[in-house]
């Protein structure tokens, strides 16, 4: 009965062994497909190309996913303890989400940041200038400064280079996973070339018919794809026009005749007001919304092509006459 009862316990015991083990070792032992790196990207268009490279690797993580200009987004709370623990932060840099500088500089080691529009494969253009673009309008690239134009992901051999130097930044940080990386940008780059033909020859139609914007976000899409805004209502994103801007504006409006005169006009989602509304209805111009921000966009791989064809097929609608 004796042994019974020590085989019985010892049989008890062992389970119970195995079952701990078992616990303990489903938390202990690691993925292997899985990352520690974590990484935050600044704006969805950039978030979704990243997303692209590190599909199957890990999830980065939006910042700035609101219908706020990134232009003038102030971080909270949240954003700043995200930001003090990221293994690598992605943005375009302060040419763009301007308000956010300081903060980044003070939680963000330089070695963690990812500054793109800094990155070599980049094709910079300098801001437009002036109330009407074609006279000072520049196609060639800028040396990086102060007037470069942050918007530098609406040109698709930009996102090709975007996507390179993520890969091989990711691939430098997490060694284990750098052919995935490295294999998923290849994937992610062969779409974007695909996307540049289709879009190439979707805007054929319309790339000589003059729009007006709301503040000039599109130089690097119509250097690109032969777009022609003619100017925009307001040279300051985050500031209303001044008032010798908006009577030259009104007078170009209102001359029917002037070959500058645009077909349409574009707003931003965060730009939509009484104001821009009452200027359209006032000349009889149409309106539309442009997003290069993707506002109603999921975020994740796909969003920054849903993003560029957005944009084309809103141009489209706005500019050809029925």
């Amino acid at each position: 009965m004796k042994t019974y009862l020590n085989l019985k316990n010892f049989v008890l015991i062992l389970l119970g062994s195995l079952i701990l083990y078992l616990i303990l070792g489903q938390k202990t032992i690691p993925n292997p497909k899985a990352s520690p790196l974590t990484v935050v990207v600044s704006i969805k268009p950039i978030h979704s190309l990243v997303a692209g490279v590190t599909d199957g690797v890990l999830e980065p993580t939006l910042l700035i996913d609101s219908h706020a200009s990134a232009h003038t987004y102030s971080l909270t709370p949240g954003d700043a303890k995200l930001l003090s623990g990221v293994g690598l932060f992605v943005w375009v840099g302060p040419i763009y989400e301007t308000h956010i500088k300081n903060t980044v500089d003070k939680l963000v080691p330089d070695d963690k940041v990812l500054m793109l529009y800094k990155a070599t494969n980049q094709k910079l253009l300098p801001n437009r200038t002036g109330s009407f673009f074609p006279a000072g309008c520049s196609d060639h690239a800028h040396d990086h400064g102060d007037n470069t134009d942050g918007h530098i992901w609406l040109n698709p051999e930009n996102a090709i280079g975007i996507v390179d130097a993520v890969a091989r930044e990711l691939a430098k940080r997490d060694y284990a996973h750098a052919d995935q990386y490295l294999d998923n940008a290849k994937k992610v780059i062969e779409k974007l070339k695909a996307l540049d033909v289709e879009l190439q020859a979707l805007l054929k139609p319309v790339q000589k018919k003059p729009y007006l914007q709301y503040h000039d976000a599109m130089h690097y899409f119509d250097q690109h794809f032969g777009t022609t805004s003619i100017g925009s209502v307001t040279i300051e994103p985050d500031m209303p026009p001044s008032a010798q801007h908006f009577i030259r504006l009104r007078a170009l409006l209102a001359d029917k005749n002037n070959p500058l005169c645009p077909l349409c006009l574009f707003f931003e989602p965060q730009s939509i007001n009484q104001m821009n509304q009452k200027l359209a209805s006032e000349f009889s111009i149409p309106f539309a919304m442009l997003d290069y921000l993707g506002k109603d966009q999921k975020p994740g791989p796909d969003a920054y092509f849903e993003i560029m064809r957005g944009i084309a097929h809103t141009l489209i609608e706005g500019l050809v006459i029925p």
